[in-house]
């Protein structure tokens, strides 16, 4: 029989639960803390068994052991097993079984104590989920990090962890505090129009920091030359500059990075066979290791590069990388923002040149127009009609005389019709509305062939019947200036015009056998003429190309789409 002494000195003590099982695994007595811990009724526990409110996942375990001891191998055992209470709710517990054995070695009965460790267990998890939480806020990098900064400080001040590694945490994200205030700074100044050069050279004071770099650069893509050329720099002397600003760079960072269009990092330039041409200029500047980061703009050409150099082999942490990527948008916003201004600027310059110099050819024109009416037709007019009244007044001329001096009338007349229609042609071509293009062009093919002595050939393949009238006007427009071009400068001796029509578009090409001339310097200049042109055939949709050489005649093409305007 149990001992009433033992029995009642154990269940007495109510802070822990207690109960007395058979070998059969049902309960023989349970206290009071036990039916709270579980949510049972006594008369209930002692109509049922401690497998029956076990576990599934934790039965095998404690079977094992209830087994052994049994078996007599044990006299108890400690583990950590779940219940599950009469509300369906999961209990953790610490269970400590101990057993009474018989004169003979069998067991009379188990005395088991039990722990409630549910609010322990579920502490646990909610500690392992508050450091998930701060792993994720940690690796967010922007506005974010203020909060998640503070918050991380009041967790680690709270738990009062002072382990190396939150350490290193929380100095991680001080550091990306500072470099996001920093940037933040930066981003209003450069929204205040500062000029560029002290914008870039705060960009490398900060990745300098960023990175710990003992040098730094930052270069500027120039388009003309397709080079790189430094316009900030930290910690080198004259002869690193005269090096990189005209000689070859194959092999440095600054080129492979160019080239591949991503970040190039260089742990030890000394063991890069690759960047052997530059081992001497690193030697003397006292650097080992670079990183290159390249800068491009939103349509993806290239604005720069960012560089900075270290005394010894190193590369830069994935975070510092990280903040680095952060200053080379910005950078590139800025110098983009910088480049168009200019390139604005100069726009409205080159506008109001050219909007002056067509005032002034329009007044040319006019005057032109002007002095041709007076000039020429006005008094060629009044000169008709003195010969036509003297005519009139003549008492006695005979009728061969009158026919003679109406076919002379008839003459001048001609002569002035032509003159007309030519001024005519001049200000818009009336065969161009009633012929089509084609015909217009080899009208005006014929005429600058009478007038200016050179042999001019036109020929026009599958052109369309119907042609837009902006794409008509353009190409014969770009004609008659490709004509007057020649007829000025080219001293040609053939001139051949040529329109094409193909699925969806058409071509006119314009060539001479005169004396050419440099392109790209007469590109360069920009005159009105081209101008003309190019804007024509934008306003087509079209393509313009010039191809010239000394000596070797000259070819205008145009292309133009045949789809919707």
């Amino acid at each position: 029989m149990i001992d009433e002494a033992c029995f009642r000195r154990y269940f007495d003590l109510g802070s822990v639960g207690m109960a007395i099982t058979s070998p059969e695994k049902g309960f023989i007595e349970v206290n009071d803390e036990l039916c709270r811990i579980w949510g049972y009724e006594r008369s209930e526990l002692l109509r049922t068994s401690w497998t029956a409110i076990t576990h599934p996942d934790d039965l095998a375990l404690d079977l094992a052991n209830f087994e052994s001891v049994i078996a007599g191998q044990l006299d108890g055992y400690s583990i950590d097993k779940r219940f599950i209470r009469k509300d369906g709710r999961v209990i953790y517990s610490t269970i400590a079984v101990k057993c009474a054995r018989r004169a003979d070695g069998s067991v009379e009965y188990f005395f088991a104590l039990l722990q409630d460790i549910t609010a322990r267990k579920q502490a646990d998890e909610a500690l392992a989920r508050s450091h998930q939480d701060i792993d994720r806020r940690f690796r967010e990098r922007t506005a974010e990090v203020l909060d998640v900064n503070e918050r991380l400080t009041q967790e680690i001040e709270q738990r009062k962890l002072a382990s190396a590694e939150a350490m290193i945490l929380k100095d991680a994200l001080a550091a990306e505090l500072a470099a996001m205030t920093r940037l933040h700074g930066f981003s209003t100044r450069l929204l205040g129009g500062t000029d560029l050069e002290p914008l870039l050279e705060e960009v490398l004071n900060a990745i300098m920091s960023i990175q710990e770099a003992d040098f730094g650069n930052v270069q500027l893509y120039n388009s003309n030359t397709n080079t790189l050329e430094i316009v900030v720099q930290r910690g080198f002397q004259q002869e690193f500059l005269d090096h990189f600003s005209g000689g070859d760079r194959t092999g440095s960072a600054c080129s492979r990075a160019l080239e591949r269009r991503e970040r190039v990092i260089i742990e030890d330039v000394q063991a890069d066979p690759q960047y052997a041409p530059h081992w001497g200029i690193a030697a003397s500047s006292g650097y080992r290791a670079v990183q290159s980061t390249p800068l491009f703009g939103r349509s993806g050409e290239p604005l720069g590069m960012m560089s900075t150099h270290f005394r010894k082999p190193h590369r830069p942490s994935d975070h510092q990388l990280r903040l680095t990527d952060l200053y080379a948008v910005h950078a590139s916003e800025m110098i983009e923002r910088k480049q168009n201004e200019k390139a604005l600027l100069r726009y409205q310059q080159e506008l109001q040149a050219l909007t002056a110099r067509l005032i002034e050819v329009q007044e040319t024109e006019s005057k032109y127009l002007a002095r041709e009416l007076h000039d020429v037709f006005s008094q060629r007019l009044a000169a008709l009609g003195i010969e036509i009244g003297r005519l009139v007044h003549t008492a006695r001329i005979s009728v061969k005389d009158v026919r003679s001096r109406l076919k002379d009338f008839m003459g001048q007349v001609g002569s002035l019709a032509k003159d007309i229609h030519r001024i005519s042609r001049q200000l818009h071509p009336a065969i161009l509305d009633d012929l089509g293009l084609a015909a217009a062009l080899e009208n005006e093919s014929i005429a600058f062939s009478e007038q200016h002595a050179i042999a001019t050939r036109f020929e026009a393949h599958n052109v369309p019947q119907r042609l837009r009238e902006d794409v008509s006007l353009c190409l014969y427009r770009v004609a008659q200036e490709c004509l007057r071009n020649i007829a000025k400068h080219a001293e040609a001796t053939a001139v051949y015009v040529v329109l094409t029509g193909e699925p969806g578009e058409i071509t006119l090409e314009v060539r001479d056998t005169g004396d050419g001339f440099d392109a790209d310097n007469f590109k360069a200049r920009g005159g009105l003429g081209l101008v003309s042109m190019e804007e024509r055939v934008r306003l087509v949709n079209g393509t313009l190309s010039i191809w010239s050489r000394p000596g070797q005649g000259t070819r205008v093409t145009v292309s133009v789409p045949l789809g919707s305007a």
